[in-house]
């Protein structure tokens, strides 16, 4: 049998090579899971938290999309993603 090991949920974010785009474009399939998964999780008493991998900052989640496609923003650094 395999041992558990406890691993706070920050630490599963692995570090990015490079620096990610100040836009980044998303399916609109990926962002209906992450709702429907928020959804979900929700009931149970669980939250949803999307995170900036650059910052580690909770992002604001706009449900719909702005006009311009934004679904997401991280308050910290301004990088914004965008519904295709």
């Amino acid at each position: 049998m395999n041992e558990s090991e406890k691993i706070k949920g920050l630490d599963t974010i692995l570090g990015l090579a490079g620096i990610p785009p100040e836009n980044i474009e998303v399916d609109r399939k990926m962002l209906d899971a992450g709702t429907s998964l928020m959804r979900v999780w929700n009931v149970k008493f669980l939250a949803f938290l999307p995170l900036c991998f650059k910052c580690k900052e909770i992002l604001d989640w706009w449900i719909p999309p702005t006009d311009d496609g934004v679904a997401l923003e991280c308050p910290k650094c301004r990088r914004t993603w965008t519904v295709k």
